[in-house]
């Protein structure tokens, strides 16, 4: 069966989508306990983290249990608790509070060990317009009211015409889904499975009703051949009307089954590529459902319920939010509407299900209340990569309690054993992601330069790689991934080559892809990925290209260098061959304690000036006194283009301890005194 996994906007090079913005701050109480020094979570694969969720005899959160309270069994052997966290929204702790329970005490807050991650499901096979916009507004309030900090929040679609499409990968930049959903709109019905199943019986039904006439007919006492074969004439005609037509709705029914088929397998692949992400899965499905008459028959009901085993193994949830027509739903059966398998979807995988009169707020208050309040616990497994399932089992060793967890959890598996959809995710979550849920993967700088490409700006991404720290990721098959995002986190470029470690000439090789801009603020990111292993590294850089203003000077941000004979890779780019003229290398804006000199190069040009003169002049600003250091600054050489020149510069500074610092460089152009700046981060260890 076809798979379809196209993306929008950034998606539309990369595949898929999604940048995750920084840390948020939680938004709610929370205790946490650890029983080990800093360590990384979940993405060692060393300590393996599960939701649990509690609830006292009238089925309210219960926030008063500690640690020593669980009991925790893996493959049917205890374990030891290593790490305790509680998730509560304060007004679960007030009405606890209220009732006379304990008040957990305030403690400092700090980023969680694990968070809620929602997926908003937007269904336009299996839905109208109506549908769409209910589904929008719903999926616009639980943004507003039900996601909190530190939530990350997917957006996906389904349509008969695209299949499944990731439009935003899991994020906390809420203002990003936000944009995604409001664009949605009735123009997304194009494309949507029929609605034939009410259309096939009621015409079933009509083909009965014409059949019983025509007995009816011919058994009549007292009717004259005549009329008889005027009404025979009449009903064979109407026989060939109500026969062709049969036949097209069973042509129909098919293409729906097989529209219902598919939305089945993608999702089941879907469940298998996010079973590594930790942590239970929230999936917001807001549809109308599949009709029931079809899920329910031969092969359509086996691949429903394969998709549904699938989902509760990989953790994943489905809160499914009927989106139907209330005043149509009333008049059809059960049987022709959605309702039976969006319960059962619910049902089975641990989620809800909503139906389509309950308003907006109560479905958003309701996911909010459900998924909002629960416990945290972590223990250490054997780092093992078999893909093997392991069943969990959670108790309480007190009495008065229900308790619900995660069925389980799934090893991680060799790459070579993923599948193009699991590749495909591996790519986004190391690419788009600061903490990536799949592995800690090793880390290089990136250091960004503007370039002059054919007369026009153009961004240099210069990757230092170490050949030993490489070597660790190294294999037959590799490759080197760069991406530029725009202010707003929209992949506007990448490129990709293959990289062999192992033929890299010297000990440290610098490898560069170039990308014309205009002016503005851009994200990029590098990702060396072994194809074999899944194994990775990871680089990334900020830089701003500056705008054109007749008069006054255009300055790049500065490329640091140092004493070292670059290698560049696959070829040294212009202009940077300069470097290699004079034993420099492109350098990270981390110099030893005790630095009194820096080199970096900078482009400079005046629109509209003919040959101007332009001075530069640089100061240091403290970051933790905000005090200002002079530097005096050195042209150690100068090279002429066609719209400016690059200049080789030595800073000098006065003292300059261990510190983090902002670095300003001013050009002025002394016949119109027009000036610029740029400023880059400096630090001193």
């Amino acid at each position: 069966m076809r798979t379809l996994f196209p993306f929008f906007r950034r998606i539309l090079c990369l595949f898929l989508v999604a940048f995750l913005p920084t840390v948020a701050i939680p938004a709610f109480s929370q205790k946490a306990e650890l029983l080990f020094p800093q360590i990384q979570h979940e993405v060692t694969v060393t300590l393996k983290l599960i939701q649990v969720y509690v609830t006292d005899k009238k089925g309210n959160p219960a926030p008063d249990l500690e640690k020593e309270d669980f009991q925790v069994w893996d493959n049917g052997k205890p374990i030891q608790i290593a790490a305790f966290e509680k998730h509560f929204p304060p007004a679960s702790i007030e009405e606890s509070s209220k009732e006379g329970e304990t008040e957990l005490p305030r403690t400092e807050l700090s980023p969680p060990l694990l968070n809620r991650k929602f997926f908003l499901l937007f269904d336009f096979a299996f839905n109208n317009g109506a549908g769409i916009l209910k589904a929008k507004n719903a999926a616009l309030q639980f943004l507003d009211a039900g996601a909190q900090p530190p939530d990350e929040v997917g957006v996906l679609s389904y349509s008969t015409m695209k299949g499944l499409v990731m439009h935003e990968y899991l994020t906390r930049d809420y203002r990003k889904i936000r944009e995604v959903v409001a664009g949605f709109g009735v123009r997304n019905v194009l494309g949507r499975a029929e609605e034939v199943e009410e259309k096939y019986w009621k015409m079933k039904e009509g083909e009965s009703s014409l059949r019983a006439s025509e007995e009816a007919l011919f058994i009549e006492p007292g009717t004259t051949p005549r009329a008889a074969s005027e009404s025979s004439l009449e009903i064979a005609r109407l026989e060939t009307f109500w026969g062709r037509r049969l036949k097209d709705l069973e042509a129909d029914r098919q293409a729906y089954r097989w529209q219902v088929m598919t939305f089945a397998s993608l999702l089941r692949d879907l469940a298998k590529a996010l079973r590594y992400i930790p942590g239970r899965k929230l999936i917001l499905l807001f549809s109308s459902g599949p009709a029931g008459e079809v899920v329910y028959s031969g092969n359509v009901l086996y691949d429903f319920q394969d998709m549904q085993r699938e989902l509760a193994a990989a953790n994943c949830s489905v809160f499914a939010v009927n989106t139907d027509d209330p005043d149509s739903t009333l008049h059809k059966r059960q049987s022709w509407t959605g309702i039976y398998p969006l319960q059962q979807l619910a049902q089975s995988t641990g989620g809800k299900y909503f139906n389509f009169n309950l308003p907006p707020d109560q479905v958003v208050e309701t996911i909010h209340q459900t998924t909002g309040s629960y416990y945290v616990l972590g223990y250490y497994v054997e780092d093992k990569w078999d893909g093997k399932y392991h069943h969990i089992s959670v108790k309480l060793k007190k009495q008065g309690y229900r308790v619900y967890a995660q069925g389980g959890y799934f090893n991680p598996k060799p790459f070579a054993q993923y599948s193009e959809l699991e590749k495909r995710l591996h790519l986004v979550d190391l690419a788009l992601n600061d903490n990536p849920q799949f592995q800690t993967p090793a880390r290089f700088p990136v250091l960004p330069w503007m370039n002059s490409s054919q007369g026009k700006d153009a961004v240099l991404l210069i990757s230092r790689l170490e050949k030993e720290k490489m070597t660790a990721i190294a294999g037959q098959d590799m490759e080197i991934v760069s991406l530029v995002f725009d202010s707003n986190n929209n992949l506007l470029a990448l490129k990709k080559d293959k990289i062999t470690i192992s033929n890299l000439a010297t000990d440290v090789s610098f490898y560069w892809a170039e990308f014309p801009l205009p002016p503005g603020r851009y994200n990029c990111r590098v990702v060396i990925r072994n194809l074999e292993t899944g194994q990775a590294a990871v680089g990334s850089a900020m830089i701003a290209v500056p705008g054109s203003e007749s008069g006054r000077p255009r300055l790049s941000a500065p490329l640091f260098l140092k004493s070292e004979k670059p290698v560049f890779w696959p070829r040294t780019p212009s202009p940077l061959h300069l470097l290699t003229q004079t034993s420099l290398s492109p350098a990270e804006p981390t110099w030893p304690d005790g630095t009194s000199s820096l080199l970096a190069m900078v482009r400079c040009n005046v629109p509209g000036i003919e040959k101007p003169e332009v001075e530069i002049s640089s100061y240091l600003v403290s970051k933790a006194t905000a005090e200002r250091i002079p530097v005096m600054v050195c042209a150690q050489n100068k090279w002429k283009e066609s719209d400016g020149e690059i200049q080789l510069l030595e800073l000098q500074p006065e003292s300059l301890p261990a510190g983090e610092y902002f670095l300003y460089i001013w050009a002025r152009e002394t016949k119109t005194g027009t000036s610029s700046y740029t400023t880059s981060p400096l630090i001193v260890r």
